[in-house]
């Protein structure tokens, strides 16, 4: 948990926060959605909320901390602008594909 502390307070490199816990999770979190669609696993409506609110929790976690980790980024100033700009929008689409299944 300490080091997750860490990535939370800006603390890690931008570079690994992005790449490593943004990109990353958010292609773990869409591989998984994408092998319980191809499996036709069936969830219940509780196990899908959760696994919504686990996406959007993440996507929070990520976005603040990248924030956080580009404010103490002392490189080039593109990279804090875009990196932040990439996570903002990265968390509104995953609240626009989660208002989708809902809208079901």
């Amino acid at each position: 948990m300490n080091y997750l502390s860490i990535v939370w307070r800006g603390e890690e490199r931008l570079f690994v926060t992005y790449w490593l816990f943004a990109v990353g999770g958010s292609i773990a979190i869409n591989l998984i959605s994408r092998a319980m669609v191809a499996m036709e696993i069936q969830l219940s409506a509780t196990e899908l909320q959760t696994f919504a609110f686990l996406s959007v929790a993440y996507s929070v976690f990520i976005m603040i901390a990248v924030i956080r980790s580009a404010r103490n980024y002392d490189g080039a100033a593109i990279w804090r602008y875009l990196s932040m700009a990439a996570v903002v929008i990265g968390f509104l689409r995953t609240v626009a594909e989660w208002i989708k299944v809902f809208a079901v």
